[in-house]
């Protein structure tokens, strides 16, 4: 599988997602499912990282996919943090478009991990 998910730390503050190489739109959708799997352990809101900088682009139409599972996350979700822009830039672009103003406040693009995680510790405080 080209797309990993799982607990970003041990506290389980956050779920860490990487895409690497060329991924599939199956994939995703089965990240989706860990990802509803994942959220139930926990009762507090929960961030991701999504880290593209190992991807090699997106699946066409990957944004339509995207936006139709954002529902999902936004029920428990708090913040989704993008690195790896550039590998998603289109695709970002278009979703942009199709999100209400409320769910894009909550997308973050940052150049780095340890910018995420940074970012992430002084949004809890």
């Amino acid at each position: 599988m080209t797309i990993r998910i799982g607990w970003g730390d041990a506290d389980k503050a956050y779920i860490y997602v990487q895409f690497i190489g060329y991924w599939t739109l199956q994939e995703y959708d089965a990240v989706c499912k860990k990802w509803s799997e994942l959220i139930q352990q926990v009762d507090a809101p929960l961030s991701v990282i999504a880290n593209f900088a190992d991807s090699q682009g997106t699946p066409r139409d990957a944004w339509r996919h995207v936006a139709q599972s954002l529902p999902s996350f936004m029920e428990k979700g708090e913040i989704i943090i993008i690195l790896g822009m550039s590998a998603v830039l289109d695709a970002y672009n278009h979703l942009s478009m199709s999100i209400s103003p409320e769910t894009a406040e909550r997308i973050k693009t940052l150049p780095t991990l340890l910018a995420a995680l940074d970012y992430l510790k002084q949004h809890k405080h």
